[in-house]
């Protein structure tokens, strides 16, 4: 099994993850690759991607798993996907899956909270001292539960700083058991601090991290 790493921005953050998994089966093919397919009645590309990406957001750490019915060089791998790939998804590089998925711990996100008449006085102050108490509680809605929920626990790191027209948060969250999507940080930012509410948000993942805070690859 080999593993693509690859970055998803511009345009291309609005491609679903079902549209994703579809635009990289025929990147493979156009580049003139061969992926090995599942055996049964509805066989289907052996491709996985790690965390799929919520719609809108970017990633410069993306991970897809893949096999190929023959053995090719990685540097070529990169090099012909990134003939044919679409505006906004570029491979980065290959390497031999070695860790399974569910060793990835956190996600470390830059969230860019944007203001039409620029950026409030003392926000990132104000975030700071929000973000900093044990009790940030949310209302959240999963395919299992819903319901008010403290994200506090979930965020293992976060700073805040000024931008000429927003503030620039980064932070490493619970990437599973339970995953925390960092749209749950602006909604803490409008439940407890609405005038801080912005206008805009981008949204990038910037690293995927192991139990040790360590790159995962």
């Amino acid at each position: 099994m080999s593993r693509l790493e690859f970055a998803k921005s511009g345009k291309a953050a609005c491609i679903s993850h079902l549209d994703l998994m579809r635009t990289m089966s025929r990147s493979f093919l156009r580049a003139g690759f061969l992926l090995r397919h599942s055996e049964g009645f509805n066989p289907h590309a052996s491709i996985s991607v790690a965390l799929p990406l919520p719609l809108g957001h970017e990633s410069d750490c993306e991970l897809m798993d893949f096999k190929l019915k023959e053995a090719v060089a990685s540097d070529e791998i990169v090099v012909r996907l990134n003939r044919v790939l679409p505006e906004g998804l570029t491979a980065l590089r290959v390497t031999e899956s070695s860790r399974p998925f569910r060793e990835i711990e956190y996600l470390r996100h830059r969230v860019e909270l944007k203001y039409d008449g620029g950026t409030p006085a003392g926000a990132a102050d104000t975030l700071t001292e929000l973000f900093g108490s044990d009790d940030i509680t949310v209302y959240r809605k999963t395919k299992k539960s819903e319901g008010d929920f403290n994200i506090a626990p979930c965020i293992k790191e976060k700073s805040f700083s000024p931008l000429p027209d927003g503030i620039r948060c980064e932070a490493v969250l619970t990437a599973m058991r339970p995953m925390l999507s960092p749209i749950y940080l602006i909604a803490a930012v409008e439940r407890y601090a609405p005038a801080l509410s912005p206008s805009f948000v981008r949204y990038r993942r910037i690293e995927i991290l192991d139990g040790s805070m360590r790159r995962f690859e």
